[in-house]
């Protein structure tokens, strides 16, 4: 699992990379379709590998980013906030990002705990 939070967050860094090269050549809205589509994707896969493992599930930041996450998840499919969830994904990408560097300082820490 740690090998899985280690790539996921490799990957946030990338697509955050990606976004903000493409925020210097493209539109905002170019930008933004192309996030939505690829980072949700990204974040839809994580969220149910770490639901289904039970890990970090009781985390606070990550039960905020969960109920954040369905929430624009079903007002897109509903059609009611599509464009709210729209520009918001890049900055629940950033937000992501967070989670995931401070999951594996937790993680880290818990490996230096079996050395006292």
């Amino acid at each position: 699992m740690k090998l899985f939070k280690q790539t996921e967050l490799v990957i946030t860094i990338l697509l955050c990379a990606a976004l903000i090269t493409l925020l210097f050549l493209n539109s905002f809205f170019e930008v933004a379709y192309v996030v939505y589509i690829i980072a949700g994707a990204c974040q839809f896969i994580s969220l149910f590998v770490h639901f289904k493992t039970g890990w970090f599930s009781n985390h606070v930041l990550r039960n905020i980013y969960y109920i954040t996450f369905l929430l624009s998840a079903l007002l897109a499919i509903t059609n009611t906030g599509l464009m709210g969830s729209f520009f918001t994904s890049p900055f629940m990408l950033l937000i992501y990002t967070y989670i995931c560097y401070k999951e594996i300082q937790i993680l880290r820490l818990k490996e230096f705990v079996h050395l006292k």
